[in-house]
C-alpha cells in the first residue's frame, strides 16, 4: 500500500468519524442527536444548578424522550392542526417575526457609549422630589396644564382629579425618586426640569403627567470607584431603557409615514362596542355578532399610505393582540393609538416577510420550540381534565385533613390613617368627643378605604401582627389607636368578628378536588408516558452520553 493511499485512508476515515451523526434515542419518527442533548443539558445546568454528571445527563436524555413521547400524544389527537392548535402556531410565527424584526432592525442599532452609562449613573446618584397631575386624556392633560399656568395650585387640582386618598391630600406628592424607579418618558421630562418648573403633558404607558419638580438632591462624593462598581448593572439598566425607547421612535416614526386617517364614524361605532365588551379570542364571525352588523366588516376604518384597512381586517389583527393590550383601551385616544399600533404591527410583519426573516434556521427553531411546548402543556392538561376523584375519597380527605379547613378569625375593620403627630393627636381628641369614626376616617385618612369611610373588609388577623391580639379584643364600634407602623399613625374600629370555624365541605370540595388532582398528576403522566410507548418504538442510547462533548 502506497503512503499517499495510506494518508487518504486515514484522512477519510477522519472525516468520516468527524461528521457522523451521534444518534441518542430514536421515537418512531424522532430523532435526538447531540445538539439537541446538549442545548437541553446548558438549560437545565443553568436552571437548576446541577453538576454534568452520568446521571444528570440520562435524566435531560429521558426528559426530552418523554416529551417526544407527548408529541406524538398530541398529534394523534390533532392537537397540532385543530383550530386551537393553528391558531396558536400563528400567534408564535407573528411574535416570533416580530421579534426578530426588532432585534435585527431596532435593536442592533442601539448604541450605548459611555458617556451615556456615566450621564447615567449621575442621574441614579441624583433624587428628585416631585409632584405630578395625572390625566387620561392629552385633551385634559392640556387643560390641567393651563389651570397651572394660570396660577391654580398642585393641590387644589389633586384634590378634584384623584381618587386616591394619599395623593389627593398631598398635592400628588411622589416623594423623592431616581432616575430608574419611574418609566422612561417620566423620568426624562422630570430629570430635565429645574426646581419650581412645570413639565408640559408627558404620555406615559398610563396616560398623561403634569409634573412640578419641587427638589433635587445630588450625591456630590461619587467617585471612580463607585462608578465602576455599579457599572455593569447601570448599562444593563441603561440598555433596557434605550432599547424601549428606540422601539417607540420607530413605531411612531413608521405611523407617521404610513399617514393613518381614522374613519370617525366607523371608528366611533367600534369604540361603542369596545366599551361593552372588549373582543377577545374569538372568531370573526362572533366578532360580527356583537357588532350587530355584518355588513360592518366590509366599511374601511382607516386609510394608509399602503391601502385601506376594513373593518373585517382590522377584527382579524385583533386577535393576535394580547388581552392586556386590549384591555388597555379605556378611551377613543386608547384606542386610536391601539389601531395605530396594529395598522403598524401590519406593516412590520410584511417587511420581516420581504427581508426574508422567516426563513432563517434560528426562526423556525424557535417557533418549532415554543410551538411542541404548546402542544405539551396540551396534553398535560388533557391528562389532569381526565383525572377523575370519587365523592367518598373527597369526603375521606376532608375528614382525615379538617384541620386544612378551619377559617381562621376574621375582623372587619375601620381605620383612620395619618402621617403627622400632630394629626394623630387632633384625630384623637376628636374621638374622644365622640365624633364618629367614619367622618374622620373620610376627611383625614391618606388611606384607600378613606372613600369607604375607612372600611376594610374582612381580613385575618393574624394579618395584622404584632397588634392581632389587642385588635381582635375589640367589641363592635369600640376603637383603638393611634398605633405607630412605618411612620404611619393608625386608628382601628372594630366592625364585625367572625371567630375561627370548619369551613362546609361544600365550600371547599373544588379545593380538595384539585390538591387531589395535583398530587396523583405525576403518576397520571406516567401512565400515559407507558401507554404511548407501549404504541411506539423506542431506541435509546444512554451508554453514548459519556463520549458527548461541548467541543
Amino acid at each position: 500500500m502506497s503512503k499517499s493511499f495510506l494518508i487518504l485512508l486515514i484522512l477519510s476515515i477522519l472525516f468520516s468519524c468527524k461528521n457522523e451523526k451521534v444518534v441518542l434515542a430514536e421515537i418512531d419518527n424522532f430523532v435526538v442527536g447531540k445538539k439537541e442533548f446538549l442545548t437541553r443539558l446548558k438549560d437545565t445546568q443553568k436552571r437548576m444548578n446541577v453538576p454534568d454528571n452520568g446521571q444528570v445527563r440520562k435524566g435531560v436524555l429521558q426528559q426530552i424522550v418523554n416529551e417526544k413521547l407527548m408529541l406524538i400524544e398530541a398529534k394523534r389527537n390533532n392537537f397540532d392542526t385543530d383550530e386551537q392548535g393553528q391558531k396558536e402556531l400563528e400567534r408564535l410565527t407573528i411574535q416570533n417575526l416580530l421579534d426578530t424584526f426588532t432585534k435585527k432592525e431596532i435593536l442592533s442599532k442601539v448604541n450605548i457609549s459611555e458617556n451615556k452609562i456615566k450621564k447615567a449613573f449621575i442621574q441614579s446618584e441624583t433624587k428628585l422630589k416631585a409632584r405630578h397631575l395625572y390625566a387620561a386624556t392629552k385633551r385634559e392633560a392640556d387643560s390641567l396644564y393651563n389651570l397651572l399656568q394660570q396660577g391654580v395650585s398642585f393641590n387644589v387640582l389633586s384634590e378634584k382629579i384623584f381618587s386616591d386618598p394619599f395623593l389627593k391630600k398631598r398635592g400628588g406628592d411622589l416623594g423623592y425618586f431616581s432616575y430608574f424607579d419611574m418609566e422612561l418618558s417620566f423620568a426624562d421630562a422630570a430629570y430635565s426640569l429645574k426646581v419650581g418648573e412645570i413639565s408640559k403633558p408627558v404620555k406615559t404607558n398610563n396616560g398623561y403627567s403634569v409634573i412640578y419638580l419641587d427638589d433635587r438632591i445630588v450625591n456630590p462624593l461619587t467617585t471612580e470607584t463607585e462608578y465602576l462598581k455599579a457599572r455593569s448593572k447601570i448599562a444593563k439598566e441603561l440598555l433596557k431603557r434605550e432599547n424601549k425607547r428606540a422601539a417607540k421612535e420607530f413605531a411612531d416614526s413608521l405611523a407617521k409615514s404610513l399617514q393613518i386617517e381614522i374613519n370617525q364614524s366607523v371608528f366611533n361605532m367600534l369604540f361603542e362596542k369596545f366599551k361593552k365588551k372588549t373582543l377577545e379570542n374569538q372568531s370573526l364571525e362572533e366578532y360580527f355578532v356583537l357588532l350587530e352588523n355584518p355588513n360592518l366588516s366590509k366599511e374601511i376604518l382607516a386609510n394608509t399610505k399602503s391601502g385601506p384597512i376594513t373593518v373585517k381586517e382590522f377584527l382579524s389583527l385583533v386577535q393576535f393582540s394580547s388581552k392586556s393590550q386590549r384591555g388597555w383601551i379605556q378611551n377613543k385616544e386608547n384606542f386610536q393609538d391601539f389601531i395605530y399600533g396594529l395598522v403598524t404591527r401590519k406593516h412590520i410583519l410584511q417587511s420581516a416577510k420581504q427581508k426574508g426573516f422567516d426563513e432563517g434556521v434560528d426562526f423556525k427553531n424557535s417557533v418549532d420550540w415554543e410551538f411542541n411546548t404548546f402542544l405539551i402543556y396540551r396534553v398535560k392538561s388533557a391528562i389532569k381534565n381526565n383525572i377523575h376523584i370519587p365523592d367518598d375519597s373527597l369526603q375521606s380527605y376532608y375528614t382525615d385533613h379538617s384541620e386544612e379547613f378551619i377559617s381562621p378569625n376574621m375582623i372587619n375593620l375601620r381605620e383612620i390613617v395619618v402621617l403627622e403627630k400632630h394629626e394623630a393627636d387632633h384625630i384623637l381628641t376628636e374621638l374622644k368627643r365622640g365624633k364618629s369614626f367614619q367622618d374622620l376616617a373620610k376627611a383625614y385618612s391618606i388611606s384607600k378605604t378613606a372613600v369607604n369611610a375607612g372600611e376594610t373588609g374582612f381580613v385575618p388577623v393574624i394579618q395584622l401582627g404584632n397588634f392581632a391580639k389587642q385588635i381582635f379584643s375589640l367589641k363592635p364600634n369600640e376603637w383603638r389607636g393611634p398605633f405607630v407602623k412605618d411612620k404611619s399613625f393608625i386608628f382601628l374600629q372594630c366592625v364585625e368578628k367572625k371567630k375561627s370555624s370548619l369551613m362546609s365541605f361544600a365550600d371547599v370540595k373544588l379545593r380538595i378536588s384539585e390538591t387531589l388532582k395535583n398530587e396523583t398528576f405525576n403518576s397520571a403522566v406516567q401512565k400515559k408516558l407507558k401507554e404511548i410507548k407501549s404504541q411506539v418504538k423506542i431506541s435509546s442510547y444512554p451508554d453514548k452520553l459519556r463520549n458527548i462533548s461541548y467541543n
